[in-house]
């Protein structure tokens, strides 16, 4: 058996000549690395924190509808803003610029000349806030101001929805001959009933255009929920009472829902290539738009739009009488 020697202090003292010599400028260097390294992992630490620790919620995250109803078209810097529209009955609706007010403009030579709208938010966030919430107050902000954007917009598309379906009158019919596309919802329920919408479908089907899209009140969806197995089937209310996913189609239709709507009001509407245009110049940019003076950090949110509906002929309101 093989004894083992211990070391003498000597031995360990010619070891530790050996090891490589480093300056005091080197050893300080090494020391700022770790405490660095310590600094920027307790940051992304919090930030991964944030991340999990958001606000609380008070509603749901608004979703904008225009771009469904419309289809959105990018126009490149210098283009000019014109459409041509190959119609003998030309009439256009679309947004004026500075006053935000729906125009109506008959127009010769199958052309329709448009501005664009300038659209801004401005979210701001407390330094303060910044400094005492664990959450990120600042994307919070600007995820709000992104919505109310949305919102502006769908509430300009349902005001010139409403102007274009309301226009039709003994003097300006559409392509059938129609005077009316407005039809009235009259049901002791109070409820839209699936008549409603198909009686509403005849009005495009005599224009040669189907209905694909409802355009309804978010509440007034809910109305689809009480139809009975006479408008439905026994497998659309297994699918509404077994299923947790809502309704979001049913006989053909898409559902496009939006507070923005006024309740017991709705719109049959066909494709959006059947419909209009959202010319957009420049979409959604954030520019910083800090207030030092105020502790306050900000952002310019802003987009240059336009909406334009060319063919009101395929537009239905369907209203509740009551």
């Amino acid at each position: 058996m093989q004894s083992r020697i211990a070391k003498l202090s000597e031995d360990y003292i010619k070891e530790s000549q050996n090891y490589p010599k480093h300056t005091k400028s080197e050893r300080t260097a090494a020391l700022n690395q770790i405490k660095n390294t310590a600094v920027d992992k307790a940051a992304a630490m919090n930030k991964i924190g944030q991340g999990f620790v958001g606000p609380v919620m008070m509603r749901l995250k608004y979703e904008g509808i225009a771009r469904n109803v419309l289809t959105e078209d990018v126009i490149a810097i210098g283009d000019v803003p014109v459409y041509d529209v190959a119609d003998e009955m030309g009439k256009a609706y679309f947004l004026q610029p500075y006053n935000s007010e729906i125009a109506v403009s008959q127009y010769e030579g199958k052309r329709v000349m448009y501005q664009f709208v300038h659209l801004a938010e401005f979210p701001t966030v407390q330094t303060q806030d910044m400094l005492e919430l664990t959450i990120d107050m600042l994307d919070y902000a600007m995820n709000e101001a992104r919505q109310r954007i949305q919102e502006k917009e769908d509430t300009y598309l349902i005001t010139q929805l409403k102007t274009a379906a309301e226009a039709f009158t003994p003097s300006n019919p559409d392509f059938a001959g129609l005077t009316s596309h407005v039809v009235s919802a009259s049901d002791s329920s109070g409820y839209f009933q699936f008549a409603n919408f198909t009686n509403a479908s005849r009005i495009s089907a005599q224009n040669r255009l189907d209905s694909k899209n409802l355009l309804m009140n978010t509440a007034d969806v809910y109305d689809l929920y009480s139809w009975d197995l006479t408008a439905t089937s026994v497998n659309f209310k297994n699918e509404q009472f077994s299923s947790s996913e809502p309704i979001t189609e049913f006989a053909g239709y898409r559902i496009l829902k939006s507070v923005m709507m006024d309740k017991g009001t709705a719109f049959v509407l066909p494709d959006s290539d059947y419909i209009g245009r959202f010319p957009t110049r420049q979409s959604i940019q954030i520019q910083d738009n800090n207030k030092a003076e105020n502790f306050a950090i900000g952002a310019i949110m802003d987009e240059f739009i336009n909406e334009i509906i060319l063919n009101p002929n395929g537009i239905v309101e369907v209203k509740k009488s009551s």
